[in-house]
């Protein structure tokens, strides 16, 4: 009996030693004829290493923690991939890799192109042409996902998902909404090191988003259209932040490079370039939100209103930018501020323009606004339609407070070289103005039925057919407190005109 006891102890040990099977490396075709056929025979942890071909496949994975590798010389020990010449192809039969059986970031697919799409159809919308995530968080890498169509998330579809997505490239996409990438359902997908081009939708030509919070960094957001909103990215209720990306030569009608609706992105370190809206916000365009915009620069975007950034009832914060060279037709050629309270900070706004025979604001545009404007410099921006009007900032019943900031060589073809008071209090705090000129009147401020408050500003070389440094009109009225006021030129009040 004793004897029969220690064997059982002894078996049973050998079963708690034995080690785990090792993973299996699978080859396609060698082993298995096609990739679907060697998923369904994998086991966790094993590695797939598929051939150059084309293969041509809707793909489910299983929720098999695998990992799926183009295989360029046949050796798993040297990860040669070569997503150029391994391509799945979808024959628009589905999606071409599906997703939604819980898989983590331990199932990977690297260095693959995955290639004409359908998506998967819900109530005849279809979603995720050429990848379907949906309550999963796998991890794609160093593929390229291309030609896909979808009502929905053409390239890839997140659904209450958080894929990490590195080192792809996701282009010529086609999409109602979100052509390149589409989140929904709170999604977090990560998206890193990756090139989003020449994708189009209605909303969201490279990326949509709704009630979802992407993580976007170190990315190229390149040459995307959408018909209505977002060329670049579109959020709608979703928090994204965007680090160290270029999103430039994107176009829209709202938001060229990025447009935010009731969504408080956080966008950092970002150059915004290139990027155009037919009406708001050539940059980014953003509307019912609190978004964050540090350290970014926006240049030479263009649109009807607001070229560079555009803000409606949306209180952004916007610090340590420079918005430079950006252009609209009609008002705001940097910034545009209508019905809200952003606050400016530490930025450089130069060389924007409005070119519209009758247009405002060359520099930055405020109605019905409260704007906190603080250590900047603000030059070189101009109005150079005939009626056009502050060259600098322009404020219609609007009461923004500014600080410490510098104006200099902004110019207006009509009135107010530097800040344009229409039924507005501004308050106006330790700022220079030097080398502002209007070819009509109020070289540096024009007052038109406003009571601004001046105090500790100096005023020097601003030049205007009246009122070189400050023009008063129709009941204005300012106050100007230890000021200096010298040098500036104008036939009628070359300091003051009342």
């Amino acid at each position: 009996m004793m004897k029969s006891t220690l064997s059982v102890l002894f078996l049973s040990s050998l079963v708690f030693l034995a080690p785990a099977a090792r993973a299996a490396t699978i080859h396609v075709p060698a082993d298995q004829p096609t990739i679907q056929a060697a998923i369904e025979a994998a086991v966790e942890g094993d590695l797939l290493l598929a051939a150059p071909g084309t293969y041509v496949e809707n793909i489910d994975f299983l929720g098999k923690a695998i990992t799926l590798r183009s295989d360029a010389d046949g050796d798993p020990g040297t990860q040669d991939i070569a997503p150029e010449s391994t391509i799945i192809d979808g024959s628009q039969s589905g999606a071409v890799l599906t997703f939604d059986d819980a898989e983590m970031a331990d199932t990977v697919t690297d260095g693959f192109t995955i290639r004409n799409g359908s998506g998967f159809s819900i109530q005849s919308v279809t979603y995720g042409g050429g990848i379907a995530c949906a309550a999963s968080s796998p991890t794609i890498r160093n593929c390229t996902i291309s030609q896909n169509r979808a009502d929905f998330g053409s390239g890839i579809l997140c659904s209450d998902a958080s894929p990490e997505i590195t080192d792809c490239t996701i282009t010529e996409n086609i999409a109602e909404q979100a052509g390149a990438v589409g989140c929904i359902l709170g999604s977090s997908p990560t998206i890193t090191g990756c090139t989003i081009s020449d994708n189009s939708a209605v909303d969201g030509g490279g990326i949509a988003c709704s009630a979802s919070s992407p993580w976007i960094r170190d990315c190229w957001i390149l040459a995307n259209n959408a018909d209505d909103h977002g060329g670049g990215i579109c959020l709608h209720l979703s928090d994204a932040t965007i680090e160290t990306s270029v999103i430039s030569e994107n176009s829209s009608i709202d938001g060229g490079g990025i447009c935010c609706a009731e969504s408080s992105p956080f966008i950092d370190g970002c150059t915004i370039e290139r990027n155009s809206a037919l009406f708001g916000g050539g940059g980014i365009g953003c509307y019912y939100g609190f978004p964050a915009i540090t350290n970014c620069t926006i240049l030479e975007n263009s649109a009807y209103l607001a070229g560079g950034i555009g803000c409606y009832l949306s209180d952004a914060t916007i610090m340590n930018c420079t918005i430079s060279g950006n252009s609209a037709g009609e008002y705001g050629g940097g910034v545009g501020c209508s019905d809200c309270s952003p606050s400016i900070t530490s930025c450089t706004i130069s060389e924007n323009v409005v070119t519209f025979r009758s247009g405002e604001g060359g520099g930055i545009y405020c109605y019905d606004s409260f704007p906190t404007i603080e250590d900047c410099t603000i030059s070189d921006n101009s109005t150079t339609g005939s009626d056009s009007n502050g060259g600098g900032i322009y404020c219609c019943t609007s009461s923004p407070t500014i600080m410490k900031s510098t104006f200099s060589a902004n110019s207006a073809e009509e009135d107010a070289g530097a800040i344009y008071c229409h039924g507005s209090s501004p308050t106006i705090v330790n700022c220079t103005f030097s080398a502002n000129s209007a070819d009509s009147d109020g070289g540096a401020i024009y007052c038109y039925y406003s009571s601004p408050e001046i105090t500790h500003c100096s005023f020097s070389k601003n030049s205007a057919l009246s009122g070189g440094g400050i023009y008063c009109y129709y009941g204005s009225s300012p106050t100007i407190t230890n000021s200096i006021l010298w040098g500036d030129l104008a036939s009628i009040g070359p300091e003051i005109y009342l």
